[in-house]
């Protein structure tokens, strides 16, 4: 182990740690700035906060009767705390404009045998002691996350409340960093060169000196550890949605009374993002109806539906001459190593009506023609999600059992393809197996909605989906309900028994997410890992 508030807590508790210097993980994570500037404000964020503990631990050692250490004291009060006073230090050493008087070649002695305690460690360690002027540089790159860190910790000290954990991103590719910890390391060095020039021009040659190290170090350090292509990258891709003119959405009195088709904007965001052809003509699905036009990849228009009366209570669901709806999609996470896996295709009516309300407002033969459309638009949108996720659809049972076509459609999908049946639609193992025997090759059955009751964990036994869906009910604070936790373990031992995967719907806070990962749910999905987006903007 290596978390530093846990050992503290064994000792304290009278373990006794022995140490095996050797490596027993390997990181995933790409070794990237991105990557590092979450470990490291990470890092910085809990040493303040954990400095109190070093007293408990002072005062359990002194009840059993132990003798405490000052030199061990004093290491673990200097790792903890020493990113508090080193980074306030350097941002003065920085930024005031000390008079050349102030400053005495004898100053650097001062620092010297920190240097060289340093140069030694590295050496020992199988580094190079030159070395130490690189993690000299390294540390101004990386003063604004150290800072950030250093602040975070402050603000949980004053106000009681927990900071988020951040999670290295464990991707194929880079991970952006920041905007301000890009840009700050360049405001660094520009100081820099400004004071070694104001500081040449006044002579100020000890000033002088001072500055051209940190202007050299820090022009290394950005080179070296973030470069100059992947900060222009990092910049450009945070900057760009500031110049992204959002869609206006059209009034109710806009369209005029004799078109023959509802209004239909253009999705700027998607054509810039993907390109005219990405956006709109590859977004097309292979199959055309008469009823229906395509607006962009991820939002499709219904033109001439019709819809029954609908008694008074829900006339506000009563289907309008026309319908539209954008297609949106929510990653799902595996939670140990936080890549994504899979995305949900979802359908959002941009009049606000609940998509499943919708399709309870309709006839049976409409709703699945509703549901039909909706498919159709996902797999036309999904072209653009990355290669190796799968991507997961919402269909009813009259849908799967009764429309072939459809299903060959979808299976011809570049990506693979899970099907979600809502619990409450399996009502019997004979449907459910129905269901399963009329997918195609290649698609999997995923229950959605389910609980850890008792009928539902003889369905999943006796089905055996490929995937188990935890409804969001069972998942929100579970964190604080030990039952549910018992009975949550309970669907989880059995669907891996059942060789299914548990995903955690739902998932809002840190609490529910550690709580979920110690009862060994494997997937998962919720505003806290992701929200629902457009496919121009995953």
């Amino acid at each position: 182990m290596e978390d530093t508030e846990s050992s503290i807590d064994l000792v304290i508790g009278g373990w006794k740690l022995l140490n095996y210097p050797e490596r027993l993980s390997y990181s995933a994570t790409p070794p990237d700035f991105g990557s590092l500037c979450i470990q490291r404000r990470r890092w910085a964020d809990g040493g303040l906060i954990i400095v109190p503990k070093l007293r408990k631990l002072r005062k359990a050692r002194k009840q059993r009767s132990e003798q405490g250490r000052l030199g061990e004291f004093l290491l673990r009060f200097n790792y903890m705390a020493s990113i508090t006073w080193s980074s306030v230090s350097l941002v003065v050493l920085l930024f005031y404009p000390y008079a050349n008087k102030l400053v005495s070649p004898l100053l650097g002695l001062l620092a010297l045998p920190y240097f060289l305690a340093m140069a030694s460690d590295l050496k020992y360690c199988g580094y190079k002691r030159i070395d130490v002027l690189r993690i000299y540089g390294f540390n101004l790159v990386l003063l604004p996350v150290n800072i950030a860190g250093t602040v975070n910790s402050l603000v949980q000290v004053l106000t009681g409340s927990k900071g988020v954990f951040g999670r290295t991103p464990k991707v194929r590719k880079r991970t952006v960093a920041p905007l301000l910890f890009v840009v700050t390391p360049y405001l660094v060095l520009g100081l820099s060169l400004f004071t070694l020039v104001r500081d040449y021009q006044h002579h100020f040659w000890y000033n002088a000196v001072y500055a051209s190290i940190n202007s050299l170090l820090a022009t290394y350090a950005i080179f070296a550890y973030i470069g100059l292509r992947n900060s222009i990258a990092d910049i450009f891709v945070q900057v760009k949605p500031w110049f992204a003119k959002k869609e206006k959405k059209p009034s109710s009195g806009s369209a005029s009374s004799g078109a023959s088709s509802p209004h239909v904007s253009t999705d700027w965001e998607a054509i810039l993002h993907f390109g005219y052809s990405d956006a709109v003509d590859k977004g097309k699905a292979s199959v055309e109806r008469s009823k229906t036009n395509y607006k962009s990849a991820d939002s499709y228009v219904l033109a001439e539906s019709s819809s029954p009366a609908i008694g008074a209570s829900s006339s506000a669901l009563t289907a309008p001459s026309s319908l539209e709806f954008t297609t949106l999609f929510q990653p799902i996470f595996d939670l140990a190593t936080g890549e994504v896996v899979g995305h949900e295709a979802l359908s959002r009516f941009n009049d606000g009506a609940s998509t499943l309300r919708r399709l309870e407002s309709f006839s049976v033969k409409q709703a699945v023609e509703m549901e039909r459309d909706m498919i159709i638009a996902a797999i036309a949108a999904s072209h653009n999600l990355p290669r190796e996720t799968w991507l997961a659809i919402n269909a009813s049972r009259h849908l799967v059992t009764n429309d072939r076509g459809l299903m060959a459609l979808v299976a011809a999908s570049s990506l693979s393809i899970v099907v979600e049946l809502r619990a409450g639609e399996a009502t019997d193992e004979g449907f459910a197996s129905s269901v399963l025997e009329a997918l195609p090759p290649g698609m999997s059955l995923a229950i959605d909605d389910a609980s850890p009751e008792l009928g539902s964990l003889n369905f999943v036994a006796a089905v055996r989906p490929r995937y188990v869906k935890l409804d969001s009910e069972w998942v929100r604070g579970i964190d604080k309900n030990r039952t549910v936790q018992v009975l949550v373990g309970t669907l989880v031992n059995l669907a891996n028994e059942s060789d299914a995967t548990v995903i955690a719907e739902g998932i809002e806070s840190e609490a529910e997410f550690e709580t979920l990962m110690n009862l060994g749910v494997r997937l998962g999905q919720g505003f806290l890992l992701g929200e629902p987006v457009p496919v121009g903007r995953i």
